[in-house]
């Protein structure tokens, strides 16, 4: 009888920490997939403002990566850089479970418009 309430003692934290590793996974699961959502806004934020000289559209936008938010800024190079605009595109989303949000930024050095003719 002793080995029977053992073996089911064991077993259940065997199943507790199943589930919370599970758990565990699932968020971590979610945080990635935000940072790939916030990657790929990003990157088309700035692939749009590099081929058009304009962000994508907001109702676009909202269609393609709901519940992530993009800000973009343009600036003028400096140094080395001067003559091109340094353009910054920050994504953030919130995953599941989480308070703070999961945000990227990419930048990208372009050629001017007027410049690339």
């Amino acid at each position: 009888m002793a080995e029977v309430i053992t073996a089911m003692t064991v077993l259940g934290i065997v199943l507790i920490v199943f589930a919370a590793t599970l758990h565990t996974f699932g968020r971590l699961n979610d945080i990635q997939l935000q940072k790939q959502r916030c990657i790929s806004s990003a990157q088309a934020q700035l692939d749009s403002i590099a081929l058009t000289g304009s962000p994508i559209p907001k109702t676009d936008f909202a269609r393609l990566w709901p519940n992530v938010t993009t800000t973009t800024s343009i600036a003028n190079g400096t140094g080395q850089w001067q003559g091109l605009k340094l353009v910054r595109a920050q994504s953030s989303s919130l995953a599941r479970g989480r308070k703070k949000p999961v945000t990227i930024e990419l930048t990208r050095y372009i050629v001017p418009k007027e410049l690339a003719k």
